[in-house]
């Protein structure tokens, strides 16, 4: 019997989800209410084992391409503007972690994981589409779907 996994919702963790249940083999279904995937939120600051991760599926090049890799993070008072501490990242924390420290804007880490996402033969998007009820009979999950359509103004009004 195959496994299987529905996710609802494709941010950045519906995404990384999906990815690694299919890299595990399962075959995923992932559902996102949204009509498209847009540009949302600001930076995204990631762990040595959060990069460990997503060199692991491959995305190694891409990420290099897309991400910031700083040397260090310093903390300042921000009234006096005195420095209150640093945390040496850079090749310290390669050779400490065995991965670097990342900053990336969210919709670029997005963008990366749904590249990745698209094209695997046991995985599924689908768009526009919200979960509304499920049903667990013990045997087998139900799922009960509503695809929301997009139409103009009723009023005939513009914009």
């Amino acid at each position: 019997m195959t496994r299987q996994l529905l996710v609802a919702g494709g941010g950045i963790g519906g995404l990384a989800a999906a990815l690694a249940a299919s890299r595990a083999g399962w075959d995923v279904r992932l559902y996102e209410r949204a009509p498209v995937f847009a540009e949302v939120g600001a930076g995204v600051q990631l762990g040595p084992n959060a990069v460990r991760l997503l060199h692991g599926w491959g995305l190694e090049d891409e990420l290099a391409r897309l991400a910031a890799f700083p040397e260090r993070l310093q903390v300042r008072d921000a009234v006096s503007g005195a420095e209150l501490g640093v945390l040496p990242l850079g090749k310290q924390a390669l050779d400490k972690y065995g991965a670097p420290y990342a900053t990336i804007h969210r919709a670029d880490l997005h963008g990366l994981l749904l590249r990745a996402v698209k094209g695997r033969e046991n995985l599924w998007l689908k768009l526009n589409t919200s979960l509304s009820s499920y049903h667990d009979s013990g045997r087998e999950i139900t799922l009960k779907t509503t695809e929301r359509l997009t139409v103009g103004r009723l009023d005939g009004a513009h914009g």
